[in-house]
This record gives C-alpha cells, structure tokens and sequence, in this order.
C-alpha cells in the first residue's frame, strides 16, 4: 500500500493496480459491449479520422486494458499499425493472446505508463485514442503531455471518457446506473491513484468541458 499526505499528518492510503488482476477482467466483460457494438459507429462521426484509418496510419491505443478496443481497431483497419499499452501486464497478454488468435499482425502490445512512455516515441503517433482512462490516471497533466510529445505534428487525439455532470445530485438524479460508476470510483479509481505520491482521480462534468 502506498500513502498520500493531504495536510499536516493525514494519510490517505493507496492500492496497487496490480491488487485488482480479476477485476479488471469484470471491467473489460463491462466496456466490452459498447467497444465491439458502438466504437465504429463513433468513429464513423468523424469521416477524416476513419478515411486516414482507412489508408493506413499508425495508432496507440492507451489504457487499452484488455485490448477490446485495439483488436476492434485491427479488424477493422487492417493498412493501419495498432500499438495497444497498459500499465498492467495481465491485461496485455490477454490483449496480445485475442490478437493472436485472430490472426492480427497489425496490433502489438506492450506495458507501459501512459505517464512515462518510450523516449524513442517522440512525434511517433498519427492518433493516439483513449477509452475510459484518462480520468483513471494519477498525473493527468504528465499523460497529457505525453500524449502531445507522442503525437505526429498535426495528429489526432481522441478521449472517450464516461458522460456525467459536475454536481453528484445532479448525476444521481439525472444519469442512470451511476450509483455502481460511484462504487466502482471509490474501491478501484481512486485508491490505485492515491498509490501514487499526489496522484489524483476525476471525472470532470459536461459544465468544465
């Protein structure tokens, strides 16, 4: 367990990522159906970003968990090189075992920390996307930073981060399901950021976007 001081000789404890290994596997059953039914359809909102998909571009698929969203990207873009990162080894060689199975020699993966990634990298990317990460992350501020350096000049970054509104009344009340997003923030989203020295976790509302 790591601990985060907030004031004076509070101490808030953390848990390690690597504490969840099954759950994780119950996240990827849950994010599963939207990434296999709806991440194309999303996709095809943007017709540049599918048509460069389409030619053939490289791609990093960061936080990509078990791979859901890499294989999906692969089958669907085979010109275009998909390079899937996550910060747990459990979830990639179940990523990379899918790949294999199905014959994908346009996807690779890797561990990583989306907050450190390769030096090498730098200018690397054509479109780096992301699914339900970004508000994990313990230094946004570095992953972002990261996703820029990471970036060919001119390419695409693309967040898709869950729908809520600033005011917990207002989810509640508005939102459907989101007593279990709360539950899941409180015993894994935040206790794997506060096991980072001053890491933090948000989901910021409609209203600061």
């Amino acid at each position: 367990m790591g601990e985060m001081s907030l004031s004076g000789n509070v101490q808030i404890p953390g848990v390690s990522c690597t504490a969840y290994t099954s759950g994780y596997t119950v996240i990827a059953k849950m994010t599963s159906r939207f990434l296999e039914n709806g991440l194309l359809p999303t996709l095809s909102q943007y017709p540049e970003l599918k048509n460069l998909l389409g030619k053939g571009i490289s791609v990093v698929d960061i936080g990509c968990g078990e791979g859901v969203s890499s294989v999906v990207l692969g089958k669907a873009f085979p010109n275009s090189n998909i390079c899937a990162v996550d910060l747990l080894e459990e979830s990639v060689v179940v990523g990379r075992k899918k790949a294999e199975s199905l014959g994908l020699k346009n996807v690779e993966f890797i561990t990583g920390d989306a907050a450190a990634l390769p030096a090498e990298w730098n200018s690397k990317f054509d479109f780096v996307f992301m699914h339900d990460a970004l508000h994990d992350q313990a230094y946004p501020d570095k992953v972002l930073s990261e996703v820029y350096r990471v970036l060919t000049p001119g390419g695409i970054y693309f967040a898709l981060e869950p729908f809520s509104y600033t005011k917990v009344k207002d989810n509640l009340e508005k939102l459907e399901g989101m007593q279990l997003l709360y539950m899941i923030s409180l015993l894994h989203c935040m206790p794997t950021s506060l096991y980072s020295e001053c890491g933090r976790t948000e989901q910021p509302g409609r209203e600061k976007r």
